[in-house]
């Protein structure tokens, strides 16, 4: 099955959200440019991210992260949704990730994700690539931009999805 829907709205949402983060990101890097770099290095991170839920994706969640070095980074989103009312249900995406990121004011990353959501019963398991953009405002908290650019999901039912343009945006602290 192939499901390359996009809803619009959410979309022309996320993509304004994140062009504004993005401009404050950048005039503050250009401010900061005399500075060095200040991703983490051998640190925990927490934080909450959004994301255009599209599909059964949750739409938001927490990301753990742990900063291997300046350049490498481990970590994973989790999100929790139920549903009550008519039919009451309840999702759970657990997506562990590995983020290589290159060096730069703006510092622009590329992501890849193995994808574990349980929904109603049966649990798909894709993978997916990517990539954005990290902000770090200070030594303790960046703020992310990514967009995953092509998942492939392996569903309960026997079925493969594919899916394009996934847009999160997060903030991340560091201790």
């Amino acid at each position: 099955m192939l499901d390359l829907s996009i809803k619009s709205s959410n979309m022309k949402k996320s993509i304004g959200f994140l062009s504004v983060l993005l401009v404050l990101c950048v005039c503050h890097q250009t401010a900061q440019a005399q500075r060095t770099s200040s991703s983490p290095s051998g640190q925990f991170g927490l934080g909450l991210y959004v994301q255009s839920a599209t599909g059964l994706d949750a739409p938001g969640g927490v990301s753990m992260t742990y900063a291997i070095n300046r350049n490498m980074q481990v970590g994973s989103y989790l999100a929790l949704l139920v549903l009550s009312g008519g039919g009451s249900s309840t999702l759970f995406e657990l997506e562990p990730y590995f983020r290589y990121m290159f060096n730069g004011a703006v510092t622009p990353f590329v992501e890849g994700d193995l994808l574990v959501l349980s929904a109603g019963g049966g649990t798909d398991v894709g993978i997916g690539f990517g990539g954005g953009l990290a902000c770090p405002i200070s030594p303790a908290f960046t703020v992310n931009f990514d967009m995953t650019l092509f998942a492939v999901a392996f569903t309960n039912g026997g079925g493969i999805e594919f899916g394009f343009s996934n847009v999160k945006a997060g903030g991340e602290w560091f201790f």
